[in-house]
C-alpha cells in the first residue's frame, strides 16, 4: 500500500502514527498533594519522535481535573495535581516516528520512585489490520452461511470460508509473530 494511503496531521503530512496510553495512578495510600512535587513529571520518547498531540482522557474519581499535558520538545509534562491513594488519570499521545522508548522522569515527596507498570503501545497500523482481519473473518462465515443455503455439498463452508480466512491470517501474521517473539 506504498504511496496509496497518505496520513496528515492539522494539514502536515505525518509517517509512522501511533496513539500511545500511558495510565499514571497513585498506587500508595497517601494522598499526593501540590506542594509534594519537587519536579513535575515528564515522560520523554527521545530524539527522533515528533509528538503530535497530548490530552487526559479517563480519570478515576471523575471529578479529577488535571490541566492538559503540555508538549516540550520530545517530551510531555504534566503540571502537578493532588492525587488521592487509588486515583488515576490516563494520558493520551498521538505520536509520529515514535522509537520504542519513553524515559519517566519526576520527584514527589515520599515516592521512592515513579515506576513503569503495563503500558499500552498500539500503532494506527496495527488497529486497522486487526479491525480489518475481524471484518474479513467474519464476512467468510456470513458468506459461508449464504452459500449454504444454496449449494448441498457437505464442505462448500470449506471453500467459502478459506478464501477470507487466509486473508484474515494474512493481515494478522506480523502481531503474530510479534507475540511469539515475545515469548
Amino acid at each position: 500500500m506504498s504511496g496509496k494511503l497518505r496520513i496528515t496531521f492539522e494539514e502536515k503530512p505525518v509517517e509512522d502514527v501511533e496513539l500511545i496510553a500511558i495510565k499514571l495512578v497513585n498506587s500508595g495510600s497517601r494522598p499526593i498533594l501540590l506542594e509534594d512535587y519537587v519536579r513535575p513529571v515528564s515522560f520523554d520518547f527521545g530524539r527522533g519522535t515528533d509528538l503530535l498531540t497530548a490530552e487526559v482522557g479517563a480519570t478515576e474519581p471523575d471529578d479529577l481535573k488535571p490541566n492538559p499535558p503540555r508538549i516540550e520538545g520530545t517530551k510531555i509534562v504534566l503540571d502537578p495535581v493532588m492525587m488521592n491513594g487509588g486515583d488515576s488519570m490516563t494520558l493520551r499521545i498521538l505520536t509520529s516516528r515514535f522509537q520504542g522508548k519513553i524515559t519517566v522522569d519526576g520527584r514527589i515527596a515520599d515516592v521512592k520512585r515513579i515506576g513503569k507498570a503495563d503500558g499500552t503501545r498500539q500503532s494506527v497500523a496495527r488497529s486497522a489490520r486487526m479491525v480489518l482481519g475481524g471484518l474479513l473473518f467474519g464476512m467468510s462465515f456470513f458468506i459461508a452461511s449464504i452459500i449454504s443455503a444454496f449449494i448441498a455439498s457437505p464442505w462448500h463452508w470449506v471453500v467459502s470460508i478459506l478464501p477470507f480466512g487466509l486473508a484474515a491470517f494474512i493481515l494478522l501474521l506480523p502481531d503474530l509473530v510479534k507475540v511469539f517473539r515475545s515469548r
